[in-house]
This record gives C-alpha cells, sequence and structure tokens, in this order.
C-alpha cells in the first residue's frame, strides 16, 4: 500500500519541471554507466550498472520500434524481466502503454496508463496490479504569444482504502530574440498535496495537506537560478536554492544548498560522444560526512 502521499505513479511531473531536473541530479551521490548502442534502424541495445550506498544493479535491454508502438525488454540482475509497449495509439487522440514485469516465479506486477487527447486539455489513466488507481487533468491557456498558465489535478487511491488529490498551478514566461531563439524565462509553480484516508467505508477525512512553491528562472541559455520552499505537516517549511552555470562550451557545475544542511556540487563534462559528472555533497553543520559519486554515460 501507497504511503497517504505518495501516489505510485508519476504525478504531475511536468510541472516545476526544470526545478526537478536540477535538484534531482544532485541527488545522493551514485556511480552509474551506462551505454546505448543502435544496432539497426528501430532497434536499440542498451546497458546500465548502478552503484550507490544503499543498494546496487545492474541491467540491459532491446528495444524495437514498430509502426504500432516501441517494445522493449529489460533484464535486471535480480532476476527481473520487464517488458512493456509504448505509445501504441488504437486512436487517433488516445495513446496506450502497457508494462509488466515477471520474475522466475511469474507475473510480478505491471501498469496500464492511457492518455486522451480532449478540446481543453490533456486525460490520463493509471492503473496497476496491486489495485492502485489514479486520474489526472491538465489544461492550459497563453496570455500571451510569450507566456502560458497550466493547472493540473491529479487523484488516486486504492478503491474504499485510501487516497488523495494534489493540484499544480504554474506561469511560465519567455522571453526570445528576433530569431525566435530563447534568452530567458521564468517559471512559478504552485502545488497542494492533499491525501485522504476513508473513515467509515464512504466518508473521507482529509489530512493536513503538503504545500510548495517553485522558482525558476533562467537568466540566459547558460545560466539559471531555481528555489523551492515546502511545508510539511510535522516537519515545518524546507528551503532548497540551486543554480546552473557554464564554465565553457563543454563543463557545467551545478549547486544546491537547502535548510536540511546539505551542500552538493556537480561538475558535467561533455564531450560529442561522452559525458561524465562527478557529484558531491557535505553536511554544512556538524561532521560533514562527505558523499562521492559519478555518472559515466558512452555512445557509439
Amino acid at each position: 500500500m501507497p504511503a497517504a502521499d505518495e501516489p505510485g505513479f508519476p504525478q504531475l511531473s511536468m510541472f516545476g519541471g526544470e526545478c526537478n531536473e536540477l535538484f534531482n541530479s544532485l541527488s545522493a551521490a551514485q556511480s552509474v554507466f551506462t551505454l546505448n548502442t543502435a544496432l539497426r534502424d528501430g532497434v536499440m541495445t542498451s546497458g546500465m550498472a548502478m552503484l550507490s550506498e544503499t543498494s546496487s544493479q545492474a541491467q540491459v535491454g532491446t528495444q524495437l520500434v514498430t509502426s504500432r508502438g516501441t517494445l522493449k525488454a529489460e533484464l535486471v540482475s535480480q532476476g527481473m524481466l520487464q517488458t512493456s509497449v509504448e505509445g501504441f495509439q488504437p486512436l487517433p487522440f488516445l495513446n496506450v502503454n502497457l508494462q509488466l514485469a515477471f520474475v522466475p516465479q511469474g507475473l510480478a506486477g505491471g501498469v496500464l496508463q492511457t492518455m486522451l487527447l480532449t478540446p481543453v486539455g490533456m486525460m490520463m489513466g493509471y492503473m496497476n496490479t496491486g489495485g492502485q488507481m489514479s486520474g489526472e487533468f491538465i489544461t492550459g491557456f497563453q496570455p500571451s504569444p510569450t507566456s502560458q498558465v497550466l493547472l493540473g489535478c491529479h487523484v488516486w487511491g486504492l478503491p474504499g482504502l485510501t487516497g488523495g488529490a494534489k493540484t499544480a498551478l504554474e506561469a511560465q514566461h519567455m522571453i526570445l530574440d528576433k530569431d525566435d531563439d530563447l534568452v530567458a524565462s521564468s517559471a512559478v509553480t504552485l502545488a497542494c498535496t492533499a491525501p485522504f484516508v476513508a473513515a467509515d467505508g464512504t466518508k473521507l477525512a482529509a489530512y493536513d495537506p503538503t504545500l510548495s512553491i517553485s522558482v525558476f528562472q533562467r537568466l540566459s541559455p547558460l545560466h539559471s537560478l531555481a528555489a523551492t520552499m515546502e511545508r510539511k505537516p510535522g516537519v515545518g517549511i524546507h528551503l532548497t536554492a540551486g543554480g546552473t552555470r557554464q564554465l565553457s562550451e563543454h563543463c557545467r557545475v551545478r549547486g544546491k544548498w537547502g535548510t536540511s544542511g546539505i551542500l552538493a556540487l556537480a561538475l558535467e563534462l561533455a564531450g560529442e560522444k561522452s559525458s561524465v559528472t562527478l557529484v558531491s555533497e557535505v553536511r554544512t553543520s556538524g561532521a560533514l560526512a562527505p558523499k562521492f559519486g559519478a555518472t559515466l554515460s558512452l555512445s557509439p
């Protein structure tokens, strides 16, 4: 069963996407090795090995692109086989994804995702073999040619047992040059996650919600700043700030610091067919407790 505020599915993932991408790239240090190669048109093989403090795993997979969708099969080191069908379109406005995981004993789980395009927005539905279900609706409008406002709502739960809702509102603004190239941009995201638990089988009682605000400012195509403020029940207010700076054509540095007392830095070195990211984090109060990790990506 998922935690009260964890639906088990991606929820409104496009909201605050740039802040999330920056902060997640500076998360707990780990070492990752990935390799992708195209055997021929429409067929690709990939491999990945990940080392972290808590667990390590490796996987190798193949994907086949067809006119009806993409077929994938991945073998994980723990003996699990993951298969999926992505991008299947029975109708021009309907997209279906199916993922199934198998272990030697049989079926371990699966997820079915549907996406329906409507004149007023995008609707998505999720269901897994554990009985979890969720639905999502995203709509928006453009006040001007260089700005837009997005509104999303996500509801989830196990029928009659537990569930909740999340809403998000995001305003975006872009500054373009005369050639319509991006010069600068900004985004402000407000989100509220409210878990619910069934009180008597028919009535739902709301719990204290989690509130957050995220601000992202792209100062130029090379530099950016981000900040988030989140209020969690029983925890209080947590602040995180960070940014990205391009040092040269092939070198970029990222950093973040939060009121939890953790400072994280990442140095990204990119070439034509490879990239290396070196990540480190230390505590700014008490013992430093340094952590280090690296991510290496190669392509033929």
